[in-house]
């Protein structure tokens, strides 16, 4: 996972924390349902198991996308090399011998 990915799923866990602290003050953390507690836990995880599956999908994405980047700049390199070759090839002159008729 890129440092990217890793610095979101720092941030919602710093948040789930939080969010925990400031929704069960410290004498009602004593007196709340377990259940209740283990729901919003649950919960939780599945919204972070979500998050990161959709940082690896747009991980992959980027992957994909650098791939075909690279594939065409190689394509662009090898035409301009193709193109140098040909000009090299054949010496561009200075008039046409037979100019296009109108």
């Amino acid at each position: 996972m890129g440092c990217r990915a890793w610095f979101v799923l720092g941030g919602l866990l710093l948040c789930n924390a939080s969010l925990q602290a400031s929704e069960m003050p410290a004498t009602a953390a004593s007196t709340a349902a377990p259940t209740k507690l283990q729901q919003q836990l649950r919960q939780r995880d599945r919204e972070i198991g979500d998050l990161k599956r959709q940082v690896g999908q747009q991980e992959s994405k980027s992957r994909q996308a650098n791939e075909r980047l690279q594939q065409q700049e190689q394509a662009i390199a090898d035409l301009q090399h193709q193109l140098e070759a040909v000009q090299k090839a054949a010496p561009v002159t200075g008039q046409q011998e037979n100019p296009p008729k109108k």
